[in-house]
């Protein structure tokens, strides 16, 4: 039963861990592109 109980965390911990970092990315790579050329059509 342990086992089974650590693998059940690991993996719940792993797939939050998982969408935590492309939330990050995904939110980093959203900031990055569209803001630069808005910003410059914005602010000539």
């Amino acid at each position: 039963m342990q086992t089974v109980l650590i693998t059940a965390l690991g993996g719940v911990i792993g797939i939050l861990l998982g969408y935590a970092i492309l939330d990050l990315v995904g939110g980093y790579l959203l900031r990055k592109r569209p803001s630069s050329p808005r910003a410059k059509a914005r602010r000539p």
